[in-house]
C-alpha cells in the first residue's frame, strides 16, 4: 500500500512539473509580445518576424487583398495557412517549421511567381476565429486553399502532419507531395 502511494506521488510531481516546464517555456516578457507575434515567419523571407502590424494587415484576407508588391493578382493561388494559438508547444512549432521548410525548399518557383504563399495565422485572435469554422479546424494545422479570381474554391487539411512529426523527411515529402497534387489538381 505504501508503495503505492509512493509511486502515484511521484507520478504526479513528475506530470505537474512537465506541465509547468512546458507553461514557463511558451510564456514570453510582456514588451516581447507587444512588439512580435510569436516570433512567425515571413513568407518573403525566412526567419523574419512578423509584427503585431503587419500580422494584422495580411490575417484574413484573401489574395485579392493581402499586401503584394505586384501591380495585378494571379488568377490563381493557393495558400498554405499554418494555424495556431496563443499557447504554443514544442510539437506545433516544429509542425510551422517542417511545414515551412517543405513548402519554401519544395516550392521556389512557385511562391516567386505568386502562384503559392505562406500564411500563418493566430486562431486565438478575433479577427481570425472565423477560420475555425471555415476549415472545421480541432487543432494546429496546415491547411492548402485555391482561390481563384479571388474567391475560394477548394482546401485541404494536411491532417496527418502530426502523425508524421517525429520523422522530419517523411513529413516533408508528406507535405510536399500533397501540395504538390493540389497545385496539380486545379478546380474547374
Amino acid at each position: 500500500m505504501r508503495i503505492k502511494t509512493l509511486l502515484l506521488l511521484t507520478l504526479l510531481t513528475f506530470f505537474s512539473s512537465q506541465i509547468f516546464l512546458s507553461f514557463s517555456q511558451e510564456k514570453e516578457s510582456p514588451k516581447t509580445t507587444e512588439k512580435k507575434t510569436d516570433n512567425l515567419i515571413s513568407n518573403d523571407q525566412p526567419g523574419k518576424e512578423i509584427t503585431d502590424k503587419e500580422s494584422q494587415r495580411t490575417s484574413d484576407k484573401t489574395p485579392n487583398q493581402s499586401n503584394t508588391n505586384s501591380p495585378k493578382e494571379p488568377e490563381r493561388k493557393i495558400i498554405a495557412y499554418y494555424f495556431y494559438g496563443d499557447v504554443r508547444c514544442a510539437s506545433c512549432k516544429k509542425i510551422e517549421a517542417y511545414s515551412y521548410e517543405a513548402i519554401q525548399n519544395g516550392f521556389k518557383d512557385e511562391m516567386e511567381n505568386g502562384l503559392l504563399e505562406w500564411k500563418p495565422i493566430n486562431t486565438d485572435k478575433p479577427e481570425n476565429k472565423h477560420f475555425v469554422d471555415d476549415y472545421e479546424l480541432y487543432t494546429r494545422s496546415l491547411v492548402i486553399v485555391e482561390f481563384k479570381n479571388g474567391k475560394q474554391t477548394r482546401w485541404k487539411n494536411l491532417d496527418m502532419v502530426w502523425e508524421l512529426l517525429k520523422d522530419k523527411k517523411e513529413f516533408i515529402e508528406y507535405v510536399q507531395n500533397e501540395v504538390k497534387d493540389f497545385i496539380k489538381e486545379e478546380s474547374k
